[in-house]
Parts: structure tokens; C-alpha cells; sequence
């Protein structure tokens, strides 16, 4: 049987995007005989073909600014989530808007009314069709969702959480080993051994991951064995929020210890690699990650006046470290982290550096690792990154 899609068009003529437009686009980009398009632009519609049918996906094109559009597609959600059911929770819903991808707030909006998936990418939208057809005509698997009683394949099971349930916060048993699991995106991921092919400025602009938990968050995570800090650092914030970036200083180091061992964490500052001026919108380059996965459920760029207003943070972190760099907080250089035996870099002190590089501040020393509230702001961020590269110079 082949799998419905549902594409609702709520935006009227003359306020949707014209370009790009799945409605416009989706036919051609997917093979045939992948699904059942209908293509509706009424709520009411929607909620008729409902009744009648059980669409695997269901995708909004909707960019907000209407009070009608908004209300109408906060309704057809309403419907297809109702009470929380099983069937509910087996339709993947997508809501295809500009604003919302690149908007954290708006996209956390959107998530609390239990959007699987926010994007502007005809890539990442027919990358995702295709996984779920895969899944769906590959459905006698052995293995049920906890969450939604469908039945996967041990390959297929681990991809089908993370894609449609990563946001699931209660405790559940694993579907392979019966333990009660608060995260089993990550579990599956993490204690099943199995692949699955489907996943192989004056303004401080910062890519943040939405997690499983509610919340906004610094990408992060482990250091792998035998991994150096910075390699896991890039891989991390690629992995949860796909973008590529070039780790430049140091901002921090902590120690930890405790009565198990210690916990060592570093705090890095990077940039996105090739242009850092320039955060190219329309280039999938510096895009940040729609794709749910048990990484993140998606991430955003998020800027420095944005950071307070009606965006849930799971930590207070984000709102020390957007100010610290925007005002020019002293960023260190890679190389005092190094491994034993390494030979000693000469990194010369502040006082010292007029040899190299003058800067004319009589109270050089009394700011070395502050943020400094009478100094230039540019000179303060030239400054900056002279100490990020002196042991490039020197």
C-alpha cells in the first residue's frame, strides 16, 4: 500500500513564499509511486480527509503573520495529535516555513504544539520522506514502538525514534532489552550495536541545538577514546547542529573532581569555516540542522538580543558566554592546550606583547581577562583576536 502525504497550504497567495515551495517542487523530486500526494490549501479539508484517511506525513506550508492561517493550522495539529493517541503520535508532521527554521523562538513554538520537524530544505525534507517510505514498507519487523505500537526492524527501529520521537520525555522500556530508558533515541544508538544506512559581527550569531529535553543548548557532548578535545569539539557541533566549524581559542577550562574520579571540561569559541562575516541563509553550508536525530531534535542560529525573549534555555550558560564574547572577553589560544611532553610554546604576557603588536592602553594588565566596558569595542575586539593567533605570529 502506498503511504499518503498530506500538503496543506495555509498561507494565502499573496503572503507564502513563491519559490521553492514543496507543493511546487515535491512531485518532481520524488520518485514515483513513493506517495499519495493531496494537495490542500483548506483547514477544513484537512480535517475532512481525516476522517477518512491515515496519512503517514502531513506537511504545513505556513510562514506565520496571518491570524487566520496560524489558527487554522494550530487546529489541524490539534486534531491530528488529539489526546495524545497512538495513532497520532504514528503521523509525521512538517512544517515547512522560512522564518520558523531560522527563528528559535518561532521554531520553539511550533515545537510545543508537537511539530516532528521545522525546515526550509528540500533536501532535508525528501531525505526524510524517503527514510520514513523505507520504514513503512519494511513494517513487519519484530520490534514495536513503545510509543507508537508500529513494527520495525532492528536496522529501521533506532531511526524511526530518533526521527519521530526524540522529544518523548518519559521513562520507557527499550523495545531490544526491556530496560527503562529516560532517552531511547540515544539508547538504541548508543548499547545496540546496529547501523542503520539512512544516516550515515556586532551581532553574536551562535548555532544552539533544541534537545530531547526542553530547552535550547551550547552543541557539547563527550570526548571519545583516543579523540583529541578540539576533533571532538567539530564533530560534536556538526553532529548536533550541522554546521562545520574551525575551533579558534579557548575560553575556559574546569576541573571537577569528586569522589567517582574528575570531569574535565573545555569551553572552546569557533567559527564557521570559509566565512564567518557572512551566514549565507540560502547556502546549506551554514544552515543549521532540521533533521531530528538522537543528537539534538534541530538547532538554530540565535542571536545576542534574542537570547532572553520567550526562548527556553536549559541552563543559564548561553546567557554568560553571548555577552563575554560579544563584549570582547579574552579568548586563548589552542596552544595551551597541548600533551605531555610537548615542548613549551612562548606565548609572551600582555605587558610584553608591545614588542610584537603595541596597543596603547595604560591599564593593560589590570584587564587581562576581563571584559572591559571603557575600552573601544573594536580596538577590544582586535585585541581579542591578536592573543587568539599570537601563537600563530609568534
Amino acid at each position: 500500500m502506498i503511504p499518503h502525504l498530506v500538503i496543506y497550504t495555509a498561507d494565502t497567495l499573496n503572503t507564502k513564499s513563491p519559490s521553492n515551495l514543496p507543493s511546487s517542487t515535491l512531485s518532481i523530486s520524488l520518485a514515483p509511486r513513493t506517495f499519495a500526494l493531496h494537495f490542500l490549501s483548506s483547514s477544513a479539508d484537512v480535517l475532512s480527509l481525516l476522517l477518512s484517511t491515515n496519512p503517514a506525513v502531513v506537511l504545513i506550508e505556513h510562514e506565520g503573520g496571518e491570524d487566520v492561517a496560524r489558527a487554522s493550522v494550530k487546529e489541524v495539529l490539534l486534531r491530528l495529535r488529539q489526546g495524545g493517541s497512538v495513532l497520532g503520535k504514528r503521523v509525521f508532521v512538517v512544517l515547512w516555513s522560512v522564518r520558523a527554521a531560522r527563528d528559535a523562538r518561532e521554531r520553539s513554538y511550533w515545537n510545543r504544539k508537537n511539530v516532528n520537524m521545522i525546515t526550509d530544505s528540500i533536501t532535508d525534507l525528501c531525505s526524510v520522506l524517503s527514510i520514513i517510505q523505507k520504514h513503512l514498507s519494511n513494517q513487519k519487523g519484530e520490534y514495536n514502538c513503545p510509543y507508537c505500537g508500529q513494527g520495525f526492524s532492528v536496522e529501521c527501529i533506532s531511526t524511526h525514534v530518533a526521527l519521530f520521537h526524540v522529544q518523548e520525555q518519559s521513562p520507557i522500556d527499550c523495545p531490544l532489552c526491556k530496560e527503562v530508558v529516560a532517552n531511547l533515541a540515544k539508547h538504541l544508538q548508543t548499547s545496540h550495536e546496529f547501523e542503520d544506512a539512512s544516516f550515515s559581527s556586532s551581532k553574536i550569531n551562535i548555532p544552539m541545538k533544541k534537545h530531547r529535553q526542553p530547552g535550547w543548548w551550547l552543541p557539547g557532548g563527550g570526548v571519545e577514546i583516543g579523540e583529541d578535545l578540539v576533533v571532538a569539539a567539530e564533530r560534536e557541533t556538526q553532529e548536533e547542529a550541522g554546521v562545520i566549524v574551525e575551533i579558534k581559542g579557548v575560553l575556559r577550562v574546569e576541573y571537577t573532581p569528586s569522589e567517582y574520579g574528575f570531569r574535565l571540561r573545555v569551553i572552546f569559541y569557533a567559527e564557521p569555516k570559509d566565512n564567518w562575516e557572512v551566514v549565507n541563509q540560502e547556502s546549506s553550508k551554514y544552515s543549521a540542522k532540521t533533521i531530528p536525530d538522537h543528537h539534538s531534535a534541530a538547532a538554530a542560529w540565535v542571536a545576542l538580543e534574542h537570547l532572553g525573549e520567550h526562548l527556553p534555555l536549559r541552563g543559564r550558560e548561553p546567557l554568560m558566554w553571548f555577552p563575554y564574547v560579544d563584549k570582547g572577553g579574552m579568548i586563548w589560544p589552542l596552544s595551551i592546550l597541548t600533551r605531555e611532553k610537548e615542548d613549551a610554546l612562548f606565548i609572551p604576557t600582555i605587558k610584553n606583547q608591545s614588542n610584537l603588536d603595541p596597543v596603547n592602553d595604560e591599564n593593560e594588565n589590570e584587564n587581562c581577562g576581563q571584559i572591559s566596558n571603557d575600552e573601544d569595542e573594536e580596538e577590544t575586539r582586535e585585541r581579542r583576536y591578536r592573543f587568539a593567533e599570537i601563537d600563530e605570529r609568534d
